[in-house]
C-alpha cells in the first residue's frame, strides 16, 4: 500500500480527518484491544484461541480501538489510544502474516492474528484517563482478546469526538494471504426464546399518519415521495410518517405541518445522525446530508449537520 494515494476504503493518506466525521456513532466498533505499540503491520495479534471471536465480530462490526498497554509498551504510548483498525474476517497464524523474522520473534507470544484493511493513527494519541476522562478503564480484561463495548467501555467512542486521525500507510499483506470470510463452525447463538418486557409506548394517531401520506400522495400525482431523498413509489406502506417534534417531549396536538413523509432509510438518518437522539435532524439538514454524500469524505461533518 506504501506509495498509493488512498487506502482500501478510499480514505486519503496524508490527510487529517476528524474522528466523528468518519465514526458518527459507535455502531462500527466491535470493541477494544491492548497492543504493544502503534500498529506497524496489517494484522492484529491475539493470544492463542482468541482471534476466532474477533473474526466473528468483524463480520458485523469491523472496527477496533487499540490502546497501548504492556510491559513492552514505550512510556509515551502507555494507556493512550494509538490506532483504529478495520478488522477482516480472515483469521490467520501470526507467523503467516509476518513478513520478517524480527516480526515473528516480536509476536511469538501472540500466535493468532486477524488481517487488517485500513488502519488509522491519532495525530495526538489521547490518554484514556487524563485526556478522555474514562471512569472505567477500557482495557480491563482486554489484554489478550477483543473486548466488547459494554456499558463501561462505550463512552470511549463519544470521548474521541473532536480528535484528529490519519490513515497509516502500512506495508501490504503477503500475497498468499486472502481476506476470505472465516467463521468457525462452532460459533452460534441461541435465538427464538419468548421474553417478557416492560416498555413505555407513546400514543400515536394512525389516522394522522395516513392523512399525511395522503396529502403527500395527492401533491405528487398519486405517488408518495420521500421528503429527504426523493424516493418515489405508489405503495404508501413503504414510507414512514415522521414526527418533527418527538412525542416523548410532551403531549402535543399534532398537525400535518409537524410531520414529514420519509422512506425508512431517511427516517433512520434523521435520528441516528442527530447530535441528540431525542432531537432529530430537520428535513433541510437531512437534504444537506444527502448532498454531502456526493462530496469528498469529511467535507461535511456531523457537527455541521446539527448546527442551527
Amino acid at each position: 500500500m506504501i506509495g498509493t494515494s488512498k487506502g482500501p476504503a478510499g480514505y486519503e493518506y496524508g490527510v487529517d480527518y476528524q474522528f466523528d466525521d468518519i465514526f458518527p456513532d459507535a455502531s462500527p466498533f466491535a470493541g477494544v484491544k491492548a497492543v504493544y505499540s502503534p500498529i506497524e503491520h496489517r494484522y492484529l495479534c491475539f493470544a492463542k484461541g482468541h482471534a476466532s471471536g474477533a473474526a466473528v465480530k468483524a463480520a458485523k462490526t469491523p472496527w477496533a480501538i487499540c490502546i497501548g498497554a504492556s510491559d513492552a509498551t514505550a512510556p509515551e504510548d502507555q494507556q493512550r489510544v494509538l490506532n483504529l483498525v478495520k478488522l477482516t474476517t480472515s483469521q490467520q497464524k501470526t507467523s503467516r502474516l509476518a513478513t520478517t523474522t524480527q516480526e515473528r520473534e516480536k509476536y511469538d507470544r501472540w500466535p493468532d492474528a486477524i488481517a487488517l484493511v485500513d488502519v488509522f493513527k491519532f495525530t495526538y494519541p489521547p490518554h484514556v484517563i487524563s485526556d478522555l476522562r474514562m471512569q472505567t478503564h477500557p482495557l480491563k480484561d482486554a489484554q489478550t482478546q477483543l473486548c466488547d463495548l459494554d456499558a463501561g467501555r462505550l463512552p470511549i467512542v463519544a470521548a474521541l469526538r473532536g480528535h484528529r486521525i490519519r490513515l497509516a500507510d502500512l506495508p501490504s499483506l503477503p500475497q498468499e494471504v486472502t481476506l476470505d470470510r472465516f467463521i468457525p463452525d462452532y460459533v452460534g447463538v441461541e435465538e427464538g426464546r419468548a421474553i417478557m418486557q416492560d416498555i413505555i409506548r407513546y400514543e400515536r394517531n394512525s389516522e394522522m399518519a395516513k392523512l399525511v401520506k395522503g396529502i403527500n400522495r395527492d401533491a405528487n400525482g398519486g405517488a408518495c415521495v420521500c421528503e429527504g431523498c426523493g424516493f418515489r413509489e405508489t405503495n404508501p406502506s413503504l414510507f414512514d410518517s415522521h414526527h418533527k417534534v418527538p412525542l416523548h417531549f410532551k403531549v402535543q396536538t399534532t398537525t400535518p405541518a409537524l410531520m414529514a413523509v420519509l422512506c425508512p432509510t431517511c427516517h433512520r438518518v434523521v435520528h441516528l445522525l442527530a447530535k441528540m437522539p431525542y432531537l432529530p435532524l430537520s428535513i433541510l439538514k437531512l437534504r444537506d446530508w444527502h448532498s454531502a454524500r456526493t462530496r469528498p469524505v469529511g467535507e461535511v461533518s456531523r457537527a455541521q449537520l446539527n448546527d442551527d
